[in-house]
């Protein structure tokens, strides 16, 4: 765990976002803060070479796009 988990407790919570090219994130789920989180993977995000994790408020951003600071980003690997 990237250390995410310390200190926020109930104030923040991690979301996972899709930054397809061109286009708005699309939401991808809320990460648990202890563990394993599984997500599926919508369809016609096929192309999608980045990930980003922003901290949201409880529930998940109220927009449908990042609100709070993204702390993590990367590229999407084939494994």
């Amino acid at each position: 765990d990237f250390c995410l988990s310390r200190g926020l407790g109930d104030v923040y919570k991690r979301q996972l976002w899709a930054l397809p090219p061109g286009q708005p994130p699309r939401s991808l789920g809320l990460l648990a803060m202890q563990g394993v989180t599984t997500l599926s993977w919508p369809a016609g995000l096929a192309g999608v070479q980045q990930l980003a994790v922003s901290l949201e408020p409880p529930g998940g951003s109220p927009t449908g796009q990042p609100t709070g600071p993204v702390v993590l980003s990367g590229s999407v690997l084939a494994l």
